[in-house]
Protein backbone atom coordinates (compact mmCIF):
# COMPACT_ATOMS: atom_id res chain seq x y z
CA UNK A 1 0.00 0.00 0.00
CA UNK A 2 2.92 2.56 0.66
CA UNK A 3 2.96 4.84 -2.36
CA UNK A 4 5.74 7.76 -2.40
CA UNK A 5 3.48 9.30 -5.19
CA UNK A 6 0.63 9.62 -2.60
CA UNK A 7 1.52 11.66 0.52
CA UNK A 8 -0.55 10.31 2.84
CA UNK A 9 0.50 6.51 1.85
CA UNK A 10 4.34 7.81 1.69
CA UNK A 11 4.97 6.48 5.07
CA UNK A 12 3.46 4.70 7.65
CA UNK A 13 3.64 7.12 10.32
CA UNK A 14 2.10 9.70 7.51
CA UNK A 15 -0.85 7.15 7.06
CA UNK A 16 -1.18 5.97 11.00
CA UNK A 17 -2.45 9.48 12.09
CA UNK A 18 -5.83 8.74 10.03
CA UNK A 19 -6.33 5.42 11.74
CA UNK A 20 -9.88 5.87 13.66
CA UNK A 21 -9.11 7.05 17.67
CA UNK A 22 -11.67 8.10 20.38
CA UNK A 23 -11.73 10.02 23.54
CA UNK A 24 -10.48 8.15 26.51
CA UNK A 25 -12.90 9.42 29.09
CA UNK A 26 -10.76 9.33 32.20
CA UNK A 27 -7.71 10.62 30.71
CA UNK A 28 -9.19 13.05 28.11
CA UNK A 29 -6.32 11.61 25.67
CA UNK A 30 -7.77 10.17 22.24
CA UNK A 31 -6.23 6.26 21.99
CA UNK A 32 -5.81 4.69 18.17
CA UNK A 33 -8.07 1.64 18.08
CA UNK A 34 -6.18 -0.18 16.51
CA UNK A 35 -3.66 -0.25 19.47
CA UNK A 36 -6.18 -1.42 21.89
CA UNK A 37 -6.97 -4.97 22.39
CA UNK A 38 -9.83 -6.50 19.95
CA UNK A 39 -11.18 -9.65 21.11
CA UNK A 40 -13.47 -11.41 17.81
CA UNK A 41 -14.64 -14.47 17.14
CA UNK A 42 -12.98 -16.05 14.47
CA UNK A 43 -16.23 -17.26 12.42
CA UNK A 44 -17.69 -13.30 12.95
CA UNK A 45 -14.85 -11.87 11.18
CA UNK A 46 -14.59 -14.36 8.66
CA UNK A 47 -18.36 -13.81 7.92
CA UNK A 48 -17.67 -9.69 8.08
CA UNK A 49 -15.01 -10.32 5.98
CA UNK A 50 -16.91 -12.69 3.29
CA UNK A 51 -19.72 -10.15 3.17
CA UNK A 52 -17.37 -7.26 2.50
CA UNK A 53 -16.32 -9.58 -0.58
CA UNK A 54 -19.48 -10.44 -1.75
CA UNK A 55 -20.16 -8.91 -5.17
CA UNK A 56 -23.47 -7.34 -6.39
CA UNK A 57 -25.50 -10.26 -7.80
CA UNK A 58 -25.61 -8.31 -11.77
CA UNK A 59 -22.88 -6.30 -12.72
CA UNK A 60 -25.23 -3.82 -13.48
CA UNK A 61 -26.29 -3.28 -9.76
CA UNK A 62 -24.58 -1.07 -7.41
CA UNK A 63 -23.85 -2.09 -4.21
CA UNK A 64 -23.28 -0.03 -1.33
CA UNK A 65 -21.60 -1.86 1.98
CA UNK A 66 -22.28 -0.47 5.35
CA UNK A 67 -22.59 -1.67 8.79
CA UNK A 68 -25.55 -1.22 11.26
CA UNK A 69 -25.08 -1.54 15.36
CA UNK A 70 -26.01 0.47 18.31
CA UNK A 71 -23.38 2.81 19.45
CA UNK A 72 -20.42 1.64 21.06
CA UNK A 73 -20.96 -1.59 19.72
CA UNK A 74 -17.57 -1.97 17.79
CA UNK A 75 -18.33 -1.24 14.32
CA UNK A 76 -15.54 1.06 13.64
CA UNK A 77 -13.30 -0.88 15.36
CA UNK A 78 -14.20 -4.09 13.09
CA UNK A 79 -13.87 -2.61 10.06
CA UNK A 80 -9.71 -2.87 10.01
CA UNK A 81 -9.88 -6.56 11.44
CA UNK A 82 -12.52 -7.24 8.90
CA UNK A 83 -10.12 -5.40 5.73
CA UNK A 84 -6.80 -7.29 6.86
CA UNK A 85 -8.91 -10.65 6.96
CA UNK A 86 -10.38 -10.46 3.66
CA UNK A 87 -6.99 -9.33 2.25
CA UNK A 88 -5.67 -12.76 3.50
CA UNK A 89 -7.78 -14.49 2.78
CA UNK A 90 -8.94 -13.53 -1.04
CA UNK A 91 -5.98 -13.69 -3.20
CA UNK A 92 -8.01 -11.62 -5.31
CA UNK A 93 -9.87 -9.01 -3.01
CA UNK A 94 -11.45 -6.04 -4.08
CA UNK A 95 -10.52 -4.10 -1.35
CA UNK A 96 -6.85 -2.60 -1.58
CA UNK A 97 -7.01 0.37 0.68
CA UNK A 98 -8.34 1.10 4.06
CA UNK A 99 -9.45 4.83 4.92
CA UNK A 100 -11.41 5.70 7.52
CA UNK A 101 -13.67 8.73 7.07
CA UNK A 102 -14.77 9.86 10.35
CA UNK A 103 -17.34 12.05 11.37
CA UNK A 104 -17.53 12.69 15.14
CA UNK A 105 -15.05 11.67 18.27
CA UNK A 106 -12.03 11.01 15.54
CA UNK A 107 -8.97 13.52 17.10
CA UNK A 108 -8.77 16.11 14.67
CA UNK A 109 -10.05 13.87 11.39
CA UNK A 110 -13.74 14.90 12.16
CA UNK A 111 -15.68 15.88 9.39
CA UNK A 112 -18.62 18.35 9.14
CA UNK A 113 -20.68 20.84 7.04
CA UNK A 114 -19.97 24.11 7.69
CA UNK A 115 -23.64 26.15 8.45
CA UNK A 116 -23.64 28.06 5.89
CA UNK A 117 -23.35 24.37 3.67
CA UNK A 118 -26.27 22.91 5.55
CA UNK A 119 -29.01 21.23 3.48
CA UNK A 120 -31.73 23.70 1.49
CA UNK A 121 -33.31 22.04 -1.23
CA UNK A 122 -34.11 19.64 -3.28
CA UNK A 123 -33.11 15.64 -2.96
CA UNK A 124 -30.71 16.28 -6.14
CA UNK A 125 -29.26 19.45 -4.51
CA UNK A 126 -28.49 17.06 -1.35
CA UNK A 127 -27.10 14.53 -2.77
CA UNK A 128 -24.45 16.38 -5.28
CA UNK A 129 -23.67 17.83 -1.82
CA UNK A 130 -23.23 14.69 0.15
CA UNK A 131 -20.69 13.56 -2.68
CA UNK A 132 -19.21 16.68 -2.73
CA UNK A 133 -18.56 16.28 0.96
CA UNK A 134 -17.05 12.94 0.86
CA UNK A 135 -14.48 13.69 -1.51
CA UNK A 136 -13.63 17.39 0.20
CA UNK A 137 -13.21 14.66 3.46
CA UNK A 138 -11.23 12.35 1.01
CA UNK A 139 -9.14 15.48 -0.47
CA UNK A 140 -8.00 16.25 3.41
CA UNK A 141 -7.05 12.70 4.49
CA UNK A 142 -5.24 11.92 0.60
CA UNK A 143 -3.18 15.33 1.78
CA UNK A 144 -1.92 14.02 4.95
CA UNK A 145 1.36 15.15 5.90
CA UNK A 146 1.71 17.89 3.01
CA UNK A 147 0.95 21.23 5.05
CA UNK A 148 -2.53 21.50 3.01
CA UNK A 149 -4.82 19.63 5.51
CA UNK A 150 -7.62 22.77 6.62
Amino acid sequence: MQNKYVPLLADFDTYEKTLPVRRDIESGEDVRLCELPYWVIDKDLERMANDLERRAPTPSRTVVKYTAAPRSSGKTASALPAFLASALKYEDSSFTHYLYMAFDNNGENNFEIKDEMKLAGSKEKAQKQGSAFALECLKHLSEAGTGKRN
